[in-house]
């Protein structure tokens, strides 16, 4: 009997016997025959039959797993043959495996267990890295998105990672397979390095890696923006976690779930086992322990940090801090906090030194390390001087490279001289206003002049402006989510193809019409995107005002802030008296991938080499952790 091979068969009782096959029958009829290719027959079933198949684990009773995968899938006259030469299931499983995805793919149209084989291979050979420890020096760094990473994929990635990702991947996978054997222990690390050593690539590889040695969908993957979400193919921190929104830049208190909104999201995280958050030197600590809390609450674990789910983050505490108004800096406990656990502190530090982005462009490697630890030199001052601009033409032409700005008014008055440019040019630009009104008031605005209680500032309005300027070619920015899994997010940049006037005009009759746009994202395709309405406070305590308007901002210039995560060949960066925060300069210099692409609209040094150069609490942290590793 096939079972007998198992060191755990399963229970076989009458239920559990195909009377068809076993039970003797008075055959009152001629059964009907099949010829197989072998010309040998086979007697066709009277009555349907189930098949059986125990289950079991590959973690607990590998040998079991791997043979009942072979009885289900190895053709054979003789139970002995499945072994063959082999001391293991294990071992004959992986030595048919071309054989065994050919069964696979011809069986695929006629059962539901279709993703247990390719499971199986993925799982096995993501184990196989603990079985060869011989590092991998590779070149350079392979962007491989995750879809997830068919098997030339996985393997391409695997062969791109440099000795210091290799040896963090192999990290994280000892800890898989020690956890799946029953260790109690989970991952708290925070990956890190300057700009451009990889962290994004490591990061899609780590989130495949772990869903290969789970066999199953066991990782989420957050970041606090959309842009830089959509950057790892993943969502924001506030969507992951339900988390409330921040208010005026500022965080909320946050409520506890309950009753099916509960329910809902422990159905959502019951298989997950890690969690990835991204860019985490803009999440402030208040935020850190709201991931704390909520997890405890979803996984039901109140007495285990982050709800024992595995915690990676990366990021590069040198860049943006969180908004001051949002908290402190995540590795800083506010003091009202202090007799709790400092939950950064539970974190151990894997750093990454090796620069992959700029691999190639030395110099431009020294100048950004100097610049991220405050230690320019008069040399490092000297070539960048040279790449001040001077030619806007070709690829450094007003409307072609990227200009980025520490300010929104300096991106403003920049998009609107491109736009100048264009209605010079003849071009017919448009002007669209958006359409205010108050939709629940708490006193009398019978009188009041509504533009007069609606915020100037746009992060109150939802991130919808009161004007905006477009025409057909015009290069604009999402404002707002509108389809996160189709890429159009908040950041998301495109050019307009047509505009799309209300009730099929062909052009604007009244100043009121909000058109809709028809927007090009490269990658993420064309799309029509329309206007939208979205409630806040009105000022002076008059209650809820509504503003629909296109969720669009002209985007021929960036804020620094908004460029965190991104990486472009040619830029146009300001480095002037402008510059107001800690890493502002770092962050803009490092998103380009060589000096060649680069220019520097106006070169203050004092900003570069003054008192705070740096953010010299993140390095001091960084020091610690160092020392402590």
């Amino acid at each position: 009997m096939a079972y007998n091979h198992y060191t755990k068969p399963p229970v076989i009782n009458e239920e559990s016997i195909d009377t068809d096959a076993y039970a003797p029958h008075e055959q009152t009829t001629r059964r009907r025959l099949i010829t197989l290719t072998d010309n040998t027959k086979m007697t066709i079933r009277n009555t349907p039959a189930v098949v059986r198949v125990p289950n079991f684990v590959a973690a607990s009773d590998p040998e079991s797993y791997y043979y009942s995968l072979l009885i289900q899938y190895m053709p054979y006259r003789n139970e002995t043959e499945l072994l063959g030469e082999f001391n293991s299931a294990r071992d004959a499983f992986l030595a048919n495996e071309e054989s065994l995805r050919q069964t696979n793919a011809y069986l695929e149209i006629y059962r539901e267990r279709d993703r247990q084989l390719e499971n199986t291979f993925a799982q096995v050979h993501a184990f196989q890295i603990l079985e060869h420890a011989e590092p991998m020096e590779l070149d350079h760094e392979e962007e491989v998105p995750y879809l997830p990473m068919n098997e030339d994929q996985f393997l391409q990635a695997k062969q791109s990672m440099n000795a210091g990702q290799k040896e963090i991947f192999t990290l994280v996978t000892q800890s898989i397979q020690n956890q799946m054997s029953g260790a109690e222990e989970r991952l708290k690390i925070f990956f890190t390095g300057g700009a451009g050593v990889g962290k994004t690539f490591l990061l899609k590889l780590i989130r495949d890696q772990i869903n290969r040695c789970y066999a199953k969908d066991a990782v989420k993957v957050c970041s606090l923006t959309g842009v830089a979400a959509r950057l790892i193919n993943g969502a924001t921190i506030h969507c992951t976690l339900k988390l409330p929104v921040q208010k005026d830049g500022r965080i909320t208190g946050m409520s506890p779930l309950s009753g099916n909104y509960l329910r809902i999201m422990r159905q959502q995280w019951h298989q997950t086992e890690f969690l990835i958050v991204d860019e985490i030197s803009m999440v402030s600590y208040q935020m850190l322990c709201m991931m704390d809390a909520r997890l405890r609450q979803i996984k039901n674990c109140e007495n285990e940090f982050f709800g024992g789910v595995n915690i990676l983050l990366f990021g590069d505490l040198l860049q943006l801090p969180p908004i001051k108004r949002s908290g402190t800096p995540v590795f800083k406990q506010p003091e009202h906090l202090q007799p709790a656990t400092h939950l950064w502190r539970l974190f151990t530090l894997c750093e990454l030194t090796v620069n992959m982005r700029q691999q190639g462009d030395q110099t431009f490697i020294d100048i950004l390390n100097a610049l991220r630890v405050g230690e320019l030199t008069t040399q490092h001052f000297s070539i960048l001087m040279g790449r001040l601009l001077q030619d806007t033409s070709d690829e450094f032409a007003i409307d072609k490279a990227l200009r980025v700005y520490p300010t929104n008014q300096q991106v403003n008055d920049h998009n609107s001289a491109v736009l100048n440019l264009y209605r010079n040019n003849g071009a017919r630009i448009y002007k669209i206003k958006a359409q205010d009104q108050l939709v629940h008031a708490t006193r009398n605005a019978d009188n009041v002049d509504i533009a007069t209680i609606i915020p100037a500032d746009i992060n109150k309005t939802g991130g919808l402006p009161a004007e905006l300027e477009i025409s057909v070619g015009a290069k604009v920015m999402l404002r707002s989510n509108i389809d996160v899994s189709k890429g159009l997010v908040n950041g998301a940049i495109g050019y307009i193809n047509e505009i799309v006037w209300p009730q099929f005009r062909r052009t604007q009759m009244y100043a009121t019409d909000v058109p809709s746009v028809r927007i090009d994202f490269a990658r993420d395709g064309v799309h029509l995107i329309h206007p939208k309405a979205i409630q806040f406070p009105a000022k002076y305590n008059y209650g809820t005002a509504e503003r629909r308007m296109l969720p669009l901002i002209l985007s021929w210039a960036s804020t620094i802030h908004k460029m965190q995560g991104s990486t472009v060949d040619h830029a146009v960066v300001y480095l002037g008296a402008k510059l107001f925060e800690e890493g502002q300069a770092y962050m803009a210099l490092s998103r380009v991938r060589s000096l060649q692409g680069l220019r520097i609209e106006k070169l203050d040094c004092d900003k570069l080499t003054g008192k705070k150069p740096c953010n010299n609490e993140a390095l001091n942290e960084l020091n610690r952790m160092r020392n402590k590793n």
